[in-house]
């Protein structure tokens, strides 16, 4: 009498295949989407935080750019940029390490706004 190992194969390889899809979305990293809302150019554009460091340059008013990041653990967001001849710090916002999350940076004419959405 021959076996039928079909089932319990097919049950392991859902099993792996769904592992494998928690684990893409667990380890994407998060993504920082900083948009200048000003009608004047930004310069010196950079965000900083736990573990990281990212250059953005200069932005041309109504202009996005997204920076990939690598934080050390949990973090707030610091934003550094220069509106004419004024430098400009802000700390604020979240972000955690691993997490499927979308950060948006917007330096608009009354500051910046910071804010974070978890997809999971």
């Amino acid at each position: 009498m021959a076996k039928n190992y079909k089932g319990p194969l097919l049950f392991i390889l859902c099993g792996l295949l769904a592992w494998a899809i928690v684990e893409w979305f667990r380890f994407e990293e998060p993504v920082i989407t900083i948009t200048n809302s000003t009608s004047v150019q930004l310069f010196r554009v950079s965000i900083e935080g736990e573990g990281f460091n990212a250059w953005v340059g200069g932005m041309e008013p109504n202009a996005s750019r997204k920076v990939h990041v690598y934080p050390m653990g949990e973090s707030g967001v610091k934003v550094h940029y220069q509106i004419a001849r004024e430098m400009k710090d802000f700390e604020g916002g979240y972000m955690g390490p691993h997490e499927h999350n979308r950060t948006n940076v917007i330096i608009d004419n009354d500051g910046v706004r910071i804010e974070t959405k978890h997809w999971f």
